[in-house]
């Protein structure tokens, strides 16, 4: 893709916050892995941020469980304008399912995006037929212009 025409498009959502721990409570002293991504720059109803909202919520999570903190940081830097990342491309892997209403919630919960018309790949594919899940991926892909 030409640099200067590159897109940016968030797959999936504009933050994410996972929490990874075993099958015991933390509070009974198991180690806790706060996952995040969180943008900075123009943020809707509140200005110029130089802290992202989701990185302040990880920050308390692990400040309160003991948890350490992994941030995702892009490769490529998105916009720092709010509406020009507001293009999103669901995906996921799944046992049946497919995308269920996945881009519908999207669609709800994020009603200014433009959400794209993702795409799915089955986790038994996934892990049994590799050349099968990039060609689904290639396809989708191209299909949206990003390759």
């Amino acid at each position: 893709m030409d640099i200067n025409r590159r897109k940016f498009l968030q797959l999936a959502g504009t933050t994410t916050l996972a929490l990874s721990f075993g099958k015991v409570h933390a509070a009974s002293g198991e180690k806790i892995l706060v996952v995040y991504f969180s943008r900075t720059g123009e943020e809707y109803g509140v200005g110029n941020i130089t802290k992202g909202n989701t990185a302040i919520v990880a920050e308390i999570i692990a400040q309160k469980t003991g948890g350490d903190l992994f941030e995702l940081k892009a490769v490529t830097p998105y916009p720092a304008g709010y509406e020009d990342c507001k293009k999103i491309v669901p995906f996921c892997t799944h046992g049946g399912s497919g995308l269920s209403s996945t881009d519908q919630q999207i669609s709800l919960t994020c009603p200014t995006a433009t959400v794209l018309k993702g795409f799915d790949v089955r986790g038994v594919t996934a892990q049994n037929n590799r050349s099968q899940a990039e060609s689904t991926v290639d396809e989708n892909l191209k299909r949206l212009g990003l390759i």
